[in-house]
């Protein structure tokens, strides 16, 4: 049992408290779902529980939290951690080991167990999850899908009462969230008590026992889910939160193909003798909002690099408004929001940022309107670095903005995003497109397409399966592709 009882903590430097009077008991077993918009408290509630606070993260702190009855803010993180398992949002922010058979082994070793059961605990838990061809394989050349699944293994392997998780799946697929919610079932039906923060909330809920809403650093409300299963999508998105079930998609109005816009012959990519990509015949009408949506692996950010000019291996005959575009032009006519975000931060603080990002040095654009309405705009002086993940992504979106390439590409422009803020990225896209720009978003986001996109262009192993307008018939095929139940769990595959 955990029991929160009246805590305040604010960080170090800060006279504003993160987390105000918190008042709450989780039970053993049960599994809690926190949510709200960004900002509200969640991942510091969590840090509290794991010990990040106040053992990494300092600050000043009051009150009480105990589990299963001891004072957990007298015990030593060492302590902690023998109860409590962590899931990162960025699973490479917890790994401390380069090869995937080290990391799984590297919290037990901590703990002096036996390298005998240790070893048959990583192998079980890589056989159980169809991973085993993974266990000598680099972290740090998998998916971000497959470090997840890394990461709750990880879980597995060291055997702790309590699990966190941090947005698990804020950078995954629909397949890898139902072989999440797979494993989580799997760990409740184990007895472990499990809080999760999330934005997206329709595949816990069939798992949680509470929700748990935060708002400015306090809960506001502590409900069942059968209670937001009866709320209409208006409550839910009113409160910045992400649909409680499978978004209904709608046809758009039809677009105007003719030779403006996007003409891709064929981009084929090999690396090492294996075909990445082989995409024929495209085409994109000018000014379309295009949804580049796959599983993990199908191609998508190799075909965004490769459309960029940005790997040299790959060949390709792209047409731009009627016109045949090598690589080095396509570089100064497009623009590529990464979906890590770090490699594209190079500055001393958001100003700079912005400036480096204008098309010539004389441009007077007035960013401060973008960046007051992404919620930057008090950040102004600070280094991109020292940013919130979800601020860092609004920052590369606002340098995207003002660049006035012709074509933007987004690689998961809202992971991370609550309603609210996803909803300020799509109006900044619609923006994009009033003025006049080709938008393509690789996304496994269904709520930003149905916002945002008239345009579809589904890959899978490295072709394009289908593409069009979003018809009646093409709204369908999104329905069917974001709804959970149309995934049948893999043979023995959990995350």
């Amino acid at each position: 049992m955990i029991t929160f009882k009246h805590i305040n903590f604010a960080y170090e430097n800060s006279t504003e408290n993160v987390l105000t009077d918190i008042n709450m008991t989780i039970e053993k077993g049960e599994l809690i779902l926190l949510t709200g918009i960004s900002g509200c408290g969640k991942t510091s509630l969590l840090r509290l529980i794991n010990g990040l606070i106040p053992n990494f993260y300092k600050g000043r702190l009051t009150g009480e939290l105990s589990i299963n009855g001891e004072n957990i803010l007298e015990m030593s993180l060492r302590e902690i951690s023998r109860e409590v398992n962590s899931v990162f949002q960025n699973p490479k922010s917890q790994f401390f080991n380069a090869i995937v058979q080290d990391e799984l082994a590297f919290k037990s070793e901590n703990y002096a167990y036996d390298p005998k059961i240790i070893k048959k605990k990583v192998d079980s838990a890589l056989k159980l999850s169809r991973m085993m061809k993974f266990k000598n394989q680099d972290l740090f050349c998998m998916s971000g899908g497959e470090k997840q699944k890394i990461s709750c293994l990880a879980c597995d392997v060291f055997d702790a009462d309590i699990i966190v998780l941090d947005e698990p799946s804020s950078n995954l697929d629909i397949q890898t969230i139902k072989n999440l919610m797979d494993k989580i079932f799997e760990w409740k039906a184990q007895g472990k008590t499990i809080i999760v923060a999330e934005h997206r909330l329709a595949y816990l809920r069939n798992l949680a026992d509470k929700i748990v809403y935060m708002r400015s650093g306090k809960i506001e409300k502590i409900a069942t889910p059968e209670s937001f299963r009866k709320a209409s999508i208006e409550e839910i998105h009113s409160k910045g939160l992400r649909a409680f079930d499978s978004v209904d998609f709608t046809e758009k109005k039809s677009i105007k193909v003719n030779e403006d816009g996007i003409k891709i012959s064929n981009i084929d990519l090999t690396i090492e003798d294996k075909e990445v990509l082989n995409i024929k015949d495209v085409i994109v009408p000018k000014n379309a909002t295009v949804a580049v949506i796959g599983l993990n692996g199908s191609g998508k950010s190799s075909f965004a690099k490769s459309f960029c000019g940005l790997i040299k291996e790959s060949k390709e005959n792209i047409y731009i408004n009627g016109d045949k575009v090598n690589k080095k032009k396509r570089l100064k006519e497009t623009f590529l929001v990464m979906q890590d975000i770090n490699h594209q931060l190079f500055t001393e603080s958001i100003q700079e940022e912005m400036e480096i990002s204008l098309p010539t040095k004389c441009a007077k654009l007035d960013y401060e309107n973008l960046l007051r309405s992404l919620n930057l705009i008090d950040y102004l002086e600070e280094h991109p670095m020292s940013l919130s993940g979800g601020q860092k992504q609004r920052l590369a979106i606002a340098t995207a903005l003002v660049s006035d390439r012709k074509v933007i590409i987004f690689d998961e422009p809202t992971s991370g995003l609550d309603f609210y803020h996803m909803l300020k990225v799509s109006k900044n896209i619609l923006e994009l497109k009033r003025k006049g720009k080709t938008v393509l978003i690789i996304t496994h986001d269904p709520e930003l397409i149905e916002a945002s996109c008239d345009y579809v262009l589904f890959l899978e192993s490295g072709k394009v399966k289908y593409q069009g307008q979003i018809t009646k018939e093409m709204a369908n095929h999104l329905g069917d592709f974001f709804r959970l139940e149309h995934y049948e769990t893999k043979e023995k595959e959990v995350i």
